[in-house]
């Protein structure tokens, strides 16, 4: 499906919490898929979750990045996140001031899901896949590639939109609009009217641009989404996604995780080379 219109970005929120299994409002249109067992199960056990890491984990990090990132933290900051997968919610939890978070990752960029039409065991299977998938990203804070793969490739959460959209409503955040994008050779967005437009693998596009407010705020802030293989092949196979990341403005901080060891091997000298140049 489309995104929404202008005059119906209210949704998108309405989506994201329903993703999150966060309760909607009753006169909004997802309200009802709230009525089956399976996102009534889920809900339950993703606010146990939440609760979890919100006091464990995240209360941790913030206590630590307020004081050991306090020289590199700003509002006009962009934070650079490759090998990332969807994982917006470290990245936001380290740097909850940037203006711009920028992640790359192997998966696809997605779509907005279609609950329309399915069935309570189309329902149990589709939460099933999204609590695995938070299980792995709050417990042992970083997502699994080859599960993924499965987790993220179904009818209802289909790439990493879906997952973004969680992260931002379990981190209070309003989300304002959601682009679509393709890139071309000298890494400028072509944006599309709908995903239907996208030229990637799959009919899925090369990127995401989310606009978001955080919770009892009006600063807007921008998260995207690349979809590509950083490696020295990947960028040859896709000259436009350097490009496009050599032009992020500063000042640019670049955070790694899970995959930093990557960058270590000889055949990742491009994205290497860029970070330390940026």
């Amino acid at each position: 499906p489309d995104a929404p219109t202008v005059d119906d970005t209210a949704s998108f929120d309405n989506i994201a919490n329903y993703l999150a299994g966060i309760q909607v409002p009753e006169t909004g249109s997802y309200s009802i898929y709230t009525k089956t067992a399976a996102w009534k199960k889920y809900a339950a056990v993703a606010d146990s979750r939440w609760v979890f890491f919100n006091k464990n984990k995240a209360a941790a990090i913030r206590k630590w990045s307020n004081i050991a990132l306090a020289d590199i933290r700003s509002s006009s900051l962009t934070i650079l996140y490759p090998f990332s997968g969807p994982d917006f919610l470290y990245a936001y939890t380290f740097f909850p001031d940037a203006d711009m978070y920028v992640l790359i990752g192997l998966e696809s960029s997605g779509r907005l899901p279609d609950f329309s039409g399915m069935s309570e065991k189309d329902f149990s299977t589709c939460f099933q896949m999204l609590d695995e998938t938070l299980k792995d990203i709050l417990q042992i804070s970083f997502f699994k590639t080859n599960d993924m793969s499965e987790e993220l490739n179904g009818e209802c959460i289909s790439g990493t939109l879906p997952v973004l959209m969680l992260f931002l409503a379990r981190t209070g955040s309003h989300i304002t609009s959601i682009r679509f994008f393709d890139l071309d050779s000298d890494g400028l967005p072509s944006y599309r009217l709908s995903t239907s437009k996208c030229r990637g693998r799959k009919g899925f596009c090369r990127g995401i641009e989310i606009e978001f407010t955080p919770a009892k705020t009006n600063l807007k802030k921008r998260l995207v989404y690349l979809s590509a293989d950083i490696s020295d092949g990947g960028f040859s196979q896709c000259p436009g996604c350097k490009k496009y990341l050599e032009k992020l403005e500063g000042p640019v901080v670049t955070f790694t995780k899970s995959a930093s060891y990557l960058m270590h091997k000889s055949y990742f000298s491009g994205i290497r080379n860029l970070i330390l140049k940026k």
